[in-house]
């Protein structure tokens, strides 16, 4: 992003004060040059967005940040908004940061450009000479900004705040749980306020529930999330962990349907759990908070100066469209050497373990096809998530990372921590019914029930059986149109 004299190295402890800034500081200069200039020490060796230790406070669990510039960039993270959590604007302002989500409405492009720090970088008004009958388009991007991403990760955690002065609590800025970020990204999509650029809806909460899981390794290191860097091993153990709520035996008497949801390597809770095979060594380590698009072609994710570029930014990247076999790229560091992590996002109403064998292959060959001769090893994820049904087993880890490349598949539960996967799922249940009844003209002709989906719940099965039956009349009556009365 140009400015490359601000990206000089930090001073030691020693000589810097405010160094709590811990990885903000150390990342931020990496990101928006308005902030890797405020983030240059000066001749006193003092940084503007100093935190000092009587301004970062704990009490009773609960971490405040007490700091006038952090606290005016959430605000404008926020769109300056006195209560984010009815703002739709704002929440979908603080999501974006993090995660990429898509084709934006005017409305969040007029606001976030205005109020926020989205940057305009397309605009072709409409209803021109040459094209009377054109749309206007207005492009944004959230660049890689490890502060921005700092502050909207933080906001993302129920016992962090920020506020201005540590003598008034009048401007301070609460967090909300992560289970309220998942509910209010479900209903951006429903609302149209974003369409999702690449894929469904599914991918970007699959992408979410990466970033959310790994902010619970962060702030078990740090409340006040300012250290990034956190153990790949613990953080692929976590992605298949579900909630801990005691229902994980009720699930394996369920029969034959849950036996991929059920299998160990998913449903076992607890901190002894690693990743089945001790894929990792303990030395590699990933470091993302954001998701940023690379619209280039390039391959670029195989270049150790690419790699050490996203991790010094703390950031990682969606692919471009119609990139073969994968979604997304972030590296992953160990003994000071860079890897790419590749993974590709299964978003599918049912699936078995000979489809999530058929992306580890098609992986294998992406690699075979695209990586240069004497490229670093790679990690290639294959992340499963919103899945009803299930079947087979999952395919085990293979490889043994970092002298050989490593396959892993990752099967979302469905009760995980967030609610991710029943939030993909009721949108789901929603597009399936809206296809039967877009197709109803045809039911009185079709004579099978295998014209319906197999992975329909229950309620939709038997929906989509009345209309298969010409009973369409009692159907829409009785499921769709008010009853009179």
């Amino acid at each position: 992003m140009g400015f490359q004299h601000l990206r000089k190295p930090i001073p030691s402890s020693q000589d810097a004060k405010g160094d709590e800034l811990y990885d903000i500081a150390k990342c931020g200069r990496f990101g928006r040059p308005l902030f890797a200039a405020m983030l240059q020490p000066d001749q006193d060796c003092k940084r503007m967005l100093e935190l000092t230790s009587d301004a970062a406070k704990e009490t009773e669990g609960k971490f405040k940040i007490c700091n006038v510039p952090l606290r005016s960039i959430l605000g404008r993270i926020l769109l300056s908004s006195e209560d984010y959590s009815k703002d739709k604007n704002a929440v979908a302002s603080v999501l974006a940061t993090r995660v990429q989500l898509g084709i934006a409405s005017f409305d969040f492009i007029t606001k976030s450009t205005a109020k926020g720090y989205a940057m305009l970088v397309d605009f072709r008004g409409g209803e021109h000479k040459q094209h009377p009958d054109a749309f206007g388009i207005a492009g944004i991007t959230f660049p890689p900004d490890p502060v921005c991403a700092a502050l909207a990760m933080g906001v993302m955690q129920e016992s962090w705040s920020v506020c201005s002065s540590t003598s008034s609590d009048t401007d301070v800025i609460n967090g909300k749980e992560a289970s309220f970020w998942v509910r209010k990204a479900g209903l951006v999509f429903d609302r149209r306020l974003f369409l999702p650029d690449r894929g469904d809806a599914g991918e970007v909460l699959a992408t979410l529930y990466m970033l959310l899981c790994g902010d619970v390794l962060r702030h078990q290191k740090d409340g006040f999330m300012r250290k990034f860097e956190i153990d790949c091993d613990a953080w692929i153990s976590l992605l298949r962990q579900e909630k801990e709520n005691g229902e994980e035996k009720e699930k394996e008497n369920n029969g034959e349907e849950k036996k991929l949801r059920t299998c160990p390597r998913i449903a076992k809770l607890g901190s002894q759990q690693k990743t089945t095979s001790s894929t990792f060594p303990q030395a590699v380590r990933l470091n993302f908070i954001q998701v940023c698009r690379n619209y280039f072609r390039s391959q670029a994710w195989f270049n150790e100066d690419y790699l050490r570029f996203l991790y010094d930014t703390a950031c990682a990247n969606y692919v471009y469209a119609n990139c073969p076999a994968i979604d997304l790229v972030f590296p992953v560091k160990y003994n000071d050497k860079f890897h790419p992590a590749l993974v590709s996002v299964k978003c599918w109403d049912t699936i078995g373990g000979v489809d999530m064998q058929n992306a580890l292959e098609a992986m294998k060959k992406y690699l075979a096809d695209y990586r240069p001769d004497g490229a670093a090893k790679a990690i290639c994820m294959v992340v499963v998530v919103g899945f009803r049904k299930a079947y087979g087993v999952i395919p085990e880890d293979q490889g043994q990372f970092p002298t050989e490349d490593t396959f892993i598949t990752v099967a979302v539960p469905e009760s995980d921590k967030f609610g991710v996967s029943d939030a993909i799922s009721k949108r789901a249940t929603v597009s399936r019914r809206a296809e039967m009844l877009a197709s109803h003209s045809f039911a009185h002709v079709e004579n099978q029930e295998c014209a319906l989906r197999s992975n329909l719940v229950s309620m939709d099965f038997d929906f989509g059986k009345n209309l298969l039956k010409d009973k369409a009349k009692e159907v829409l009556t009785d499921k769709v149109l008010p009853k009179e009365g």
